[in-house]
C-alpha cells in the first residue's frame, strides 16, 4: 500500500484477545484499525459514525446473531468478512453473503481475506 492509502478497518468482535489479534494483524499488514467493538448496539453506532473500507465482523456478539450488524453493512454497502467459532453451515440471511473464516484462523489468511475486501 502507498502512504496514504491504508485502508480502514472496524473489528466487531466480543472476545477481546481475539479483537487484539485481529487488530495487531491487521496493523502488520499495513492496514488502520479504525475502532473495534464487541456488541451489535455499539456496533452499529460505530459503522453508523465511523468512515471505514471494511469490517470484520463476529457471527456471535455476546450470545447474540450479529445479523443486524450485517443487515446494516450491505445497506451501506460496506465490505465485510464472518469470522466465527462455529461452522459456516450456521450462518443465515446477511451472514452468509461475505467471506468466512472459522476460528481459530490463520492471520495470513485474515490479511488475505480482508485485504480481497479492500481492492
Amino acid at each position: 500500500m502507498t502512504p496514504g492509502s491504508a485502508k480502514r478497518i472496524l473489528i466487531v468482535e466480543d472476545e477481546w484477545l481475539i479483537a487484539m489479534v485481529i487488530e495487531r494483524t491487521l496493523i502488520n499488514a499495513g492496514m488502520v484499525v479504525a475502532g473495534k467493538t464487541g456488541t451489535v448496539e455499539k456496533a452499529l453506532q460505530l459503522i453508523g459514525g465511523t468512515h471505514c473500507d471494511a469490517v470484520v465482523l463476529d457471527a456471535n456478539l455476546g450470545g447474540r446473531s450479529a445479523e443486524p450488524v450485517a443487515d446494516f453493512l450491505i445497506t451501506r454497502g460496506t465490505p465485510f468478512a464472518v469470522v466465527s467459532g462455529y461452522a459456516s453451515s450456521y450462518r443465515s440471511g446477511a451472514l452468509a453473503t461475505a467471506p468466512y473464516l472459522g476460528k481459530p484462523f490463520d492471520a495470513a489468511r485474515l490479511v488475505e481475506v480482508v485485504g480481497g475486501l479492500v481492492i
